[in-house]
């Protein structure tokens, strides 16, 4: 059987910012209160230009959770699959295992930030488009909202 080159948590950890931009990409909205206001003012019901809001869908724990979530299971197949690789290449012994340890712990950190990143990134794309669309089609302002998002109970 042909064993593959490219490492498998390689492709777990592309897969992983894939679903982190989508997640980001998802998470603005334009609120229901915005979206009237916003039909008045085209039908000429309101004379005065409304400024739509845009709010996220996910709060700043879940967005945490989320990079934490996606950096241990990177972790989890970097571990079975490459950390003995990496011990192996830095010479082996105790020292290299040490050293293999802290690089595996600055990955770690890394992995969180970039997969913070890459929601942030894909949440500032989509907020971005959605105020181009209000600002092209109908001519209103937009105002991006970070407050935390309302828990219905």
């Amino acid at each position: 059987m042909h064993e593959s080159t490219f490492p498998f948590w390689v492709i777990v950890l592309l897969l992983g910012a894939a679903f982190a931009y989508f997640v980001g990409y998802a998470s603005p909205y334009v609120t229901k209160e915005s979206r009237e206001e916003v039909k008045k003012y085209v039908k000429g019901e309101n004379a005065i230009r409304p400024k739509i809001i845009i709010k996220n869908r996910t709060d700043s724990e879940t967005v945490i959770c989320l990079s934490v979530g996606l950096a241990i299971v990177w972790m989890i197949f970097f571990f079975c699959d490459g950390f003995s690789n990496l011990i192996m290449r830095l010479g082996g012994g105790t020292f290299a295992s040490i050293f293999a340890v802290l690089i595996f712990l600055i990955s770690f950190g890394l992995i969180f930030f970039g997969m913070l990143f890459m929601y942030l990134f894909g949440a500032t794309v989509s907020s971005g488009m959605l105020e181009r669309r209000y600002k092209d089609r109908y001519n209103v302002d937009a105002e991006l909202v970070l407050d935390e998002p309302e828990i219905n109970h």
